[in-house]
């Protein structure tokens, strides 16, 4: 094993994608041992050795998400007691980034408060993909980089656009809400097609509502993008209200696929053509409907950019 060359280390949430790209650099690949007691403690420190070693870290602290957050937080420490030298944190998918602000005058931002707790364990450095807003990178004080998605989605739509030959004019971008109108916009430059923009609104925390649409869907093929999918509720109600005002096929792209299997199976009764994710999030289940977009190499240019 080549010392000199950084140890990618992967805890439990993400080790399919961290062998992925330790693949690509080949950087070693580094070793883990956790255990969790009886009363839901958690127990992780690194078995390989990491004196003087530069570690990349890779999880994502998806569900459950305070187990995979106090994992990164318990074996950081471990890694500083260790004498690591430097400490990258990949976190392709960031937990509590939708903690962003108060939308009342009650709430916590917890964003902010994970940012410190990750930067007062001793982590160098932390790389997002696709990060829910743009708020969260600044309640860090080290250096943050976030991947976007653009080049993914917008290969995976140019096939679609090849396979099926639609033109240019027969394709529209939709985002679902305002939250992700950047995304949305971007990828329809990329492709060179046009944009329109769902309006939603929030009765409450845990509710959305379709409040107007810009840009009309009628004998279009939609492409559908997002960052984040959880119940798919909000996803779905932008699904049919699309199909109201003709669009004749829907595909679906998003970052993080939060949701359960069985919110993806409420998904394929909405006459989707196909649905894009990434491996941002590891999932046990896989459908013909599906196709997994990896992040990995991208992952793996912004590490070597930021050697």
């Amino acid at each position: 094993m080549d010392k000199n060359l950084p140890l990618i280390i992967h805890l439990s949430s993400s080790k399919a994608l961290a062998k992925k790209v330790a693949s690509i650099l080949s950087y070693p690949l580094g070793e883990a041992e956790s255990y969790t007691f009886y009363d839901g403690e958690e127990m992780v420190k690194p078995i390989s050795e990491v004196k003087g070693r530069d570690i990349i870290l890779i999880q994502s602290t998806s569900r459950p998400a305070s187990k995979h957050l106090m994992e990164v937080l318990i074996f950081v420490d471990a890694l500083r007691k260790n004498d690591a030298k430097k400490i990258t944190l990949v976190t392709p998918y960031f937990g509590y980034a939708r903690q962003d602000r108060q939308i009342h005058h009650n709430d916590p931002i917890t964003a902010s408060l994970v940012a410190r707790l990750i930067e007062s364990c001793g982590v160098n450095e932390v790389i997002f993909c696709d990060i829910h807003t743009f708020n969260t990178p600044k309640f860090f004080h080290i250096p943050t980089y976030n991947i976007e998605m653009t080049s993914l989605f917008k290969e995976a739509f140019l096939k679609v656009m090849k396979d099926n030959h639609y033109s240019l004019d027969d394709v529209m971008i939709f985002s679902p809400d305002h939250g992700s109108e950047f995304r949305g916009l971007k990828l329809a430059k990329a492709l060179g097609v046009s944009f329109g923009e769902i309006y939603k609104i929030r009765p409450r925390v845990d509710e959305t509502r379709i409040k107007d649409i810009e840009g009309s869907p009628k004998d279009k093929v939609v492409f559908i993008v997002d960052d984040i999918v959880d119940t798919g509720s909000t996803l779905i109600e932008a699904v049919e209200a699309l199909k109201e005002l003709g669009a004749k096929a829907i595909y679906v792209g998003f970052t993080h696929a939060v949701l359960k299997e069985n919110n993806y199976q409420e998904l394929l009764k909405h006459d989707i053509k196909k649905i894009y994710f990434t491996d941002t999030i590891e999932l046990a289940f896989h459908h013909d409907e599906t196709s997994v977009l990896s992040v990995a190499s991208l992952i793996a240019s912004k590490i070597k950019e930021t050697r």
